[in-house]
């Protein structure tokens, strides 16, 4: 045990990143999100994965639990962190696990169980309109909410969407519009950027930390899987000779032990570290948004006072500007709001892993153990 112990040096990483956490908010409601279900619906040339999951909310002052459960597939995944983006500028939201053609469908069912659980763990998020229909009882159904997110799509033609929501951040920052030949001068450093920075490097050293974890965890687990293997294929070789021997069924029992656990394994600690790496990430594209903004307001800025923009266009540049302004201040204010509650979760995930590896690992080879002394 000692051996696959020693390979874990995160317990000083683990503290110093979860130090920075702030005290946790005081919640009248909890939600929890289970997995019921995983359907698999064919096409001629596709196939439509559905899942099922119940989300169990419960009042903490009155005591009182409501349950119900409800289906949806990846598209309605994205379709709920597109709008939280739009809605939400600035906020620090999960990450979705990527869209690929080859994955592993229960890992993607707990990784939408991590998204919706940060999510609704959210001081704020949690009574967004969009999040509570995508849980909703009212939309529990498959086909109830793909035809209310088709009406919606239908509604949101491209004009209203620019004039109630403005311009996404792709499109903002993909803008470039040159104004006759006038010399921009580089922008100087505020005391928000500075600050930004400060943050930046804090989360860059968190996510490296991070990744060590993970990368120690992960040795763990492949050699577990490699130790299950090796006894798999132990057995096949014996099978025929000492398929009744006492021996050979503790062999069985040991090699699903080791099955077992290495699958608990990532199940518990490595899924859920990963989708904390992914945070990492979504919180620092922010800050780089944040100064790409900033520098197209810059330019913009100095661009006004060109004699060589015509009418029309300068009032474009106009309406630009201050629509910039106004999400430049959103993204400052919410992403500061944000930053100690994406500590609180990163510190909530990391403090499980140091208090339950160590014990679920010396529980499994205590297992182990009593299994051969038999």
């Amino acid at each position: 045990m000692t051996e696959y112990c020693d390979q874990i040096v995160t317990s000083q990483i683990i503290s110093d990143v979860i130090k920075r956490g702030p005290i946790l908010e005081t919640k009248s409601m909890s939600y929890k999100v289970q997995h019921k279900s995983t359907d698999t619906e064919p096409h001629l040339a596709w196939e439509t994965v559905k899942y099922t999951f119940e989300i169990i909310k419960t009042d903490l002052i009155h005591g009182i639990e409501e349950n119900h459960i409800f289906t949806r597939r990846y598209s309605h995944f994205e379709w709920l962190q597109n709008e939280l983006e739009t809605k939400h500028i600035g906020r620090i939201l999960p990450s979705l696990p990527e869209k690929t053609q080859n994955y592993d469908k229960d890992k993607r069912k707990y990784e939408f169980i991590y998204y919706m659980q940060k999510l609704l763990d959210h001081k704020l998020l949690r009574n967004s309109d969009v999040l509570q229909k995508f849980i909703s009882k009212e939309y529990k159904d498959f086909n109830d909410f793909q035809e209310y997110i088709n009406k919606l799509s239908d509604q949101n033609t491209f004009i209203n969407r620019i004039m109630n929501t403005g311009v996404t951040f792709v499109s903002l920052f993909q803008k470039c519009v040159s104004f006759g030949s006038s010399t921009i001068l580089p922008r100087v450093p505020d005391k928000q950027d500075l600050y930004f920075d400060e943050i930046l490097k804090e989360l860059q050293s968190s996510k490296q930390q991070t990744e060590m974890i993970y990368s120690d965890l992960q040795k763990i687990v492949q050699k577990l899987y490699i130790q299950s293997k090796s006894l798999i294929i132990s057995q096949e070789i014996f099978i025929t000779e000492c398929q009744q021997n006492d021996e050979f069924m503790k062999l069985k029992r040991i090699t699903k032990i080791y099955e077992n656990f290495q699958i608990q394994l990532k199940e518990t600690f490595i899924y859920r570290l990963e989708t904390c790496i992914r945070d990492y990430l979504q919180a620092l594209k922010i800050i780089n948004e944040y100064r790409e903004l900033k520098d197209q307001i810059h330019k913009d800025s100095q661009q006004i006072n060109n004699i060589n923009i015509g009418k029309s266009k300068l009032e474009e540049l106009k309406y630009t500007l201050s629509n910039n302004k106004q999400k430049i201040e959103q993204i400052y204010t919410n992403f500061l709001d944000d930053l100690p509650i994406f500590k609180q979760t990163q510190q909530l995930y990391l403090k499980d892993i140091q208090s339950n590896f160590h014990s679920e690992l010396s529980a499994f080879y205590f297992t182990l153990k009593n299994l051969k002394q038999l």
